[in-house]
């Protein structure tokens, strides 16, 4: 876990990505219990935005967390999803999730299977 200084940091440097404040992410990270999957969702917010431009929840509702747009015009949506110990199920298909991904993000899509693993938390 990250230091309160290194939190606040981080919620910082992605408020700066998506240009405004992060209101409900500052809500959670003060809530022991919400803490960690705000700072999941944060990492994943900062990682997604070094492979293009990176908005956080940007439709209205139930849109998923990240919209990323990517070079030639793609457009990704990230749900994020922080995993406590007890959905071990879960945390199985996520694994699966994974190896899907990296397949997919081989070279011939210009994603680093190294970035999508790093997404990992």
């Amino acid at each position: 876990m990250l230091l309160e200084e290194q939190a606040a940091e981080l919620l910082q440097r992605c408020e700066r990505i998506v240009g405004r404040r992060l209101d409900q992410v500052r809500g959670n990270l003060r809530r022991a219990e919400s803490r960690a999957a705000a700072v999941f969702e944060l990492l994943v917010l900062e990682e997604a935005a070094r492979h293009g431009a990176a908005e956080y929840e940007p439709g209205d509702g139930g849109s998923p967390d990240i919209r990323l747009s990517i070079p030639h015009g793609r457009k990704i949506w990230i749900e994020v999803a922080f995993l406590y110990p007890r959905f071990w199920k879960e945390e199985r298909q996520s694994d699966v999730v994974c190896q899907w991904i990296t397949e997919e993000a081989k070279p011939a899509r210009d994603i680093a299977p190294q970035g999508v693993l790093s997404l990992r938390g």
